[in-house]
C-alpha cells in the first residue's frame, strides 16, 4: 500500500506540473513514476495510463517520433489499447507514410471486428476518410463495410469517388475493378458505368 501511495503521489505531482505547464518536468515525473510501476508489480492498465499522459506530453512538443515510441510499447503491454492505435494512425499519417498508417488501421478495425463494434468501424473510417480524402484504402474499406451493412448508395458514392481517384492516378485496371463493382451493385445509371467500363477496355 505504501508503494501505491508513493505512485499516487507521483502521478499527482506529474499531473500538477503538466498543468502549470512545465511539461520537462512533468515528463520526467511521470518516467520515474512508471519506474516505480514497474518496481512495485503494478498492473499493466496502471502502466499504460502513465505512458497515455506520457505520450500526450510528447504530442504537445510536437515530439512525435517519442509519441510514436511510447504508443508502441502501450501496444506491447496492452495490444487492444483503441487510443494507441488511433493516435498512431494519425502520427503515420502525419507523416506522410501511408503504408504503417493503414497497417495500424487494420489492426484496430480487427480489435473493433473481433469485439463485433461495427458502428465504431464505420465511425472511425468516415472518420478518417473525412480527414484524408484522397487515400484509396480508406475509401476502399468503407465501401466495403457499407455493403456489408446493406447502405447500397454510400456504397456506390465511396466506390464512385475511389474510381475516380484510381483514374487521377493512372491505376487504370483498379479503376476498371471498382466501376465493376459499382455496375454490380445495379445503381441508377448503371449504363453510364458500362460506358465508362468499356472506354476502358474493361
Amino acid at each position: 500500500i505504501r508503494w501505491e501511495n508513493g505512485l499516487d503521489q507521483h502521478i499527482d505531482l506529474a499531473d500538477t506540473n503538466h498543468q502549470l505547464g512545465k511539461f520537462d518536468m512533468a515528463r520526467d515525473i511521470f518516467n520515474e513514476a512508471e519506474k516505480l510501476a514497474h518496481k512495485v508489480g503494478s498492473l499493466p492498465e496502471r502502466i499504460v495510463r502513465i505512458k497515455h499522459r506520457v505520450a500526450d506530453i510528447d504530442q504537445m512538443r510536437l515530439d512525435m517520433r517519442k509519441a510514436q515510441r511510447t504508443y508502441e510499447e502501450i501496444i506491447q503491454l496492452m495490444p487492444t489499447d483503441e487510443r494507441a492505435h488511433r493516435m498512431l494512425i494519425d502520427i503515420h499519417y502525419r507523416q506522410a507514410n501511408q503504408v504503417e498508417a493503414v497497417k495500424k488501421l487494420d489492426q484496430l478495425l480487427g480489435i473493433f471486428a473481433r469485439s463485433k463494434q461495427i458502428s465504431k468501424i464505420t465511425q472511425l473510417l468516415e472518420e478518417l476518410v473525412t480527414m484524408y480524402p484522397n487515400d484509396t484504402a480508406l475509401r476502399s474499406r468503407l465501401a466495403a463495410i457499407y455493403r456489408q451493412l446493406g447502405r447500397t448508395a454510400d456504397a456506390i458514392k465511396q466506390l464512385d469517388a475511389l474510381g475516380e481517384l484510381q483514374l487521377e492516378a493512372g491505376l487504370h485496371q483498379d479503376a476498371i475493378n471498382t466501376i465493376r463493382q459499382i455496375v454490380a451493385l445495379n445503381p441508377s445509371g448503371v449504363d453510364d458505368y458500362k460506358r465508362l467500363l468499356s472506354q476502358l477496355g474493361g
